[in-house]
């Protein structure tokens, strides 16, 4: 009977546990104007309040750091969940 209420007990910890783990959305970007970074901020903001648990983070690079960055960061636990790609020409 011990053993049935301490399973019981470890899959309640362990599913409250999931439920309140936060999300995070990594995006990894270039975009230096500050008027594309506002729009972003807000989209985020209202992402954020509509989906309770998510938070989502902008890292920035500088076009040619990112470029040299970006393929170990993909290999990395630390990879972004979005980046920025550049069309063809």
């Amino acid at each position: 009977m011990k053993f049935r209420y301490l399973l019981s007990f470890a899959l309640v910890r362990s599913l409250s546990w999931s439920a309140s783990a936060e999300t995070v959305v990594k995006i990894l970007h270039l975009q230096k104007l500050p008027a594309v970074l506002a729009i972003w901020q807000d989209a985020a903001k209202e992402y954020e309040k509509a989906h309770p648990g998510v938070k989502i983070e902008f890292d920035y690079l500088e076009n040619e750091a990112f470029k040299a960055k970006l393929p170990t960061l993909l290999q990395s636990k630390d990879r972004p969940s979005l980046f920025h790609s550049w069309g063809g020409g």
